[in-house]
C-alpha cells in the first residue's frame, strides 16, 4: 500500500513524469481517508471498471489518470479524466476500427440520423463519472500539459500513471 503525498491544497505535486502506481493506490491516496468519501468511492469503481474494459477492448497499456479525482482536495470531484495511451499510431488507428470504441472513450460530438436528426456533445463513459481518450504516442506532451493543469486553480498539478 503507498500513500501519495499531496501538497496544502490536497493535490500531487507537479513533476517531470507522472507518478507510477498501482490502481490500489490510487484507493488508497485518493479515496479512503479522503473528503467526499462517498462521492470518490463511485468514481473509484466506475474507474476500476472502465479500465477493465479498456483492457478487454483494446488491451494493456499505459495509462494515465488525472483530474481533481487525483486529489484529496475538499471539493467534490465530478468525474476522473483517463488517457489510454496507444503504443503506435497503427494501435490507435486499429482502436477506432473496433467496433466497440465508442463505449469506452469519450465522444466530444455525435450526431444521430434516425428516426431524426440529434446532436450530442460530450458523451462520456460509465455515466459521464470517466473522461477517457486514446492518444498517440507524438500526443503526449499535449496530454501531459493537459492533465498537469486543473482549471481554476492556476498552477500545475502532478497525475498518476497506472500500467494495465
Amino acid at each position: 500500500m503507498t500513500i501519495l503525498t499531496v501538497d496544502d491544497d490536497g493535490y500531487l505535486p507537479a513533476t517531470p513524469l507522472p507518478t507510477v502506481v498501482q490502481l490500489a493506490d490510487v484507493y488508497d491516496s485518493f479515496v479512503d481517508g479522503a473528503p467526499n468519501r462517498q462521492a470518490r468511492d463511485r468514481i473509484y469503481r466506475a474507474l476500476a471498471m472502465h479500465l477493465d474494459m479498456l483492457t478487454a477492448e483494446f488491451g494493456p497499456a499505459r495509462t494515465w489518470i488525472g483530474g481533481d479525482f487525483i486529489s484529496r482536495s475538499m471539493t467534490p470531484p465530478e468525474h476522473v479524466e483517463v488517457v489510454y495511451i496507444c503504443r503506435t499510431v497503427a494501435d490507435f488507428l486499429r482502436n477506432l476500427k473496433k467496433a466497440r470504441f465508442d463505449r469506452v472513450l469519450s465522444l466530444r460530438s455525435v450526431i444521430v440520423g434516425h428516426p431524426r436528426l440529434i446532436g450530442v456533445e460530450d458523451l462520456h463513459p460509465v455515466s459521464g463519472l470517466v473522461h477517457t481518450d486514446q492518444i498517440r504516442p507524438e500526443k503526449l506532451p499535449f496530454e501531459y500539459e493537459r492533465l498537469g493543469h486543473i482549471p481554476n486553480l492556476g498552477r500545475a498539478v502532478g497525475f498518476v500513471e497506472v500500467h494495465l
